[in-house]
């Protein structure tokens, strides 16, 4: 092992200790397709998505350091939104989240009853990260980005943890990647594992980016399609492993 990658597990495993006690340990299931095929349903954690490891591991994280900040800030579609509303309403910080307009109503309702305040006035996919700053540099809240946060990595990377401690013989693991935050994590996880795990990050054709971002070698956004966007971002996230029989 790498000391890279020694210093990212030992933060994962540092995450897991503390988000403990405000996250569900979710099961490892088996499935009728294929004795060998295992799920990780995140679907069953709280809020409904595997979000809240990395929001409270960056919130709890935040609120250890000196001096305490006075908010969270953050962006999102709903199920990040909701995990860093429900983390930073436990540590008692305000919360406001932006979230585009054309947003699943339910979970802007989820994330304004978990008490933060929403902003979603003239926010688009489009604009989102622009008016973010500016709304940063009005208030002086911290930012608790969805995935492009080293808190919110390990905090993600916890989900792969937790399946390789129930089933260590594992060889694959396939896992969804929107902004990477959840891939990184399982990638750390799984390649500080005792044996080689083989990490497959999986998204759909019409909401692609991290794939052509892969291909070309420098960020690559997809066309703001509705359609797209809902494909990709309304499955509950589950990490889905495979191996073989002895």
């Amino acid at each position: 092992m790498t000391p890279y990658l020694e210093e990212h597990s030992e933060q994962v495993g540092q995450a897991a200790e503390r988000i403990r006690g405000h996250v569900r340990r979710t099961p490892v299931l088996n499935t009728d397709l294929d004795s060998d095929l295992y799920l990780k349903p995140e679907c069953l954690q709280v809020t409904g998505s595997f979000k809240p490891r990395g929001a409270f591991n960056a919130v709890l994280s935040l609120t250890a350091r000196i001096p305490r900040p006075s908010g969270v800030i953050a962006v999102s579609s709903g199920n990040h939104a909701q995990a860093v509303a429900l983390a930073a309403a436990t540590v008692g910080l305000p919360a406001l989240i932006l979230i585009p307009e054309d947003a699943n109503p339910a979970k802007v309702a989820a994330t304004r009853a978990l008490g933060a305040e929403v902003i979603q006035e003239g926010i688009t996919f489009a604009n989102r990260e622009q008016r973010l700053r500016e709304v940063m540099a009005e208030r002086g809240y911290t930012l608790v980005h969805p995935f492009d946060d080293w808190d919110v990595i390990h905090g993600q990377g916890t989900v792969v943890r937790e399946l390789l401690d129930d089933e260590p013989d594992l060889q694959a693991v396939a896992t969804p990647v929107g902004g990477g935050g959840l891939l990184a994590g399982s990638a750390i996880s799984a390649k500080s594992h005792g044996r080689p795990v083989k990490v497959i990050g999986v998204e759909p054709v019409a909401a692609d980016d991290a794939y052509r971002t892969w291909k070309t070698g420098s960020p690559t956004a997809c066309a703001p399609r509705r359609s797209a966007r809902v494909t990709s971002r309304s499955c509950s996230p589950i990490a889905w492993s495979t191996r073989s029989s002895p």
